[in-house]
Order: structure tokens, then sequence, then C-alpha cells
């Protein structure tokens, strides 16, 4: 049975140069990838697989995002539903001719309604 070969550990200057690199350029050509390979001392197919490994890392976070933003906006999308649902229900309710104020919280010194206050003839459909 063959030996399995041990990943190689990255020197903070490996990291660094090929994650500069890689912020540069996710895709790397043969020449820069023979340019790199001597500049952090790592043979190129160890800069290729490296490459390889970051770019998936890269789209792994990439859809991680993308789908916490979507839970995210699901999620307000739900709420608004929700409130929508509870107005209409509360409008479908309203009895015929019932006073309907908005905001019903008034200054004191008001002795009028600030809002026109209308007399509800009908149902609301939301």
């Amino acid at each position: 049975m063959q030996k399995k070969k041990q990943r190689p550990l990255f020197s903070p200057h490996q990291f660094q140069t090929m994650e500069k690199e890689f912020a540069k350029q996710r895709y790397v050509t043969e020449d820069k990838r023979a340019q790199l390979a001597l500049e952090v001392n790592l043979t190129e197919t160890q800069v290729k697989t490296w490459f390889q490994n970051r770019r998936t890392k890269w789209k792994k976070e990439t859809e991680d995002k993308a789908s916490a933003a979507s839970r995210r906006s699901q999620g307000e999308m739900e709420h608004i539903l929700l409130a929508m649902q509870g107005a209409s229900y509360f409008y479908q309710n309203i009895g015929v001719d019932s006073l309907v104020t908005p905001f019903r919280v008034l200054p004191q010194h008001c002795a009028e309604p600030m809002f026109p206050t209308a007399h509800f003839k009908g149902s609301f459909v939301v």
C-alpha cells in the first residue's frame, strides 16, 4: 500500500502572496503559476491545487452569503405578509358605520383630530 502524501503547511509569506494574487485573479495562467511557485518556493502543482481549493472555498462563502441574504429577505417578506393578514383580519371585522380614526393617539390640546375621520360603510379586502 502506498504511503499517503502529507499535506503541506503554508508559511504566512506563502499564504499572503497567494491570497494577494487570488484577490487580483481567481485563475492563474501557466506563466503566473510558475512565477508564483518560484516566489513562494512551492511546486507548480502545489500552487495549482492551492488555487483550486481556494476557488472552492470562495464559491462556498459566496453561496453562504447569498443564501443568508435570501433567508433574511424571505423573513422580511413573511413579516410583511403576516402584518398584511393582520390588517386584513382587522378590517374585515369592523362593524358597519364604525368610526375609523388613524393614529388613535391624539395630542390632548387638539379639539379635533389631526387626521380626517371617515365612517366605514363596507369592507376592506386586502
